[in-house]
């Protein structure tokens, strides 16, 4: 992943049962303006702690908001950029969902 400028990138998934109002689980990256590979593990990924949790959570995740649902349900990944007025193109290359 690449930025235009330095920008800090909320990486989240969600599952089916997401909603709007649901606060997804994620992880923030600071994305640099040159190609860098971002390894997020699921078990490193928890709420924000704003609206209604998901309800769900990964194995593993220190944010015990609702149940765990395997990584095999994780749809809709999703990159949101979180820097106040920032440029926000972000590139994203070779995305792969691990166990």
């Amino acid at each position: 992943m690449k930025s235009a400028d330095a920008n800090t990138v909320w990486f989240s998934c969600s599952d089916a049962g997401t909603t709007a109002s649901s606060d997804t689980t994620g992880e923030s990256i600071n994305a640099t303006t040159g190609w860098v590979k971002y390894t997020v593990p699921f078990t490193s990924m928890a709420t924000q702690g704003w609206g209604v949790p998901a309800n769900y959570l990964f194995s593993g995740t220190g944010n015990k908001n609702g149940p765990t649902a395997p990584y095999q349900q994780a749809i809709a990944p999703t990159w949101e950029v979180t820097t106040s007025g920032a440029n926000f193109d972000v590139w994203v290359d070779d995305v792969q969902l691990n166990p």
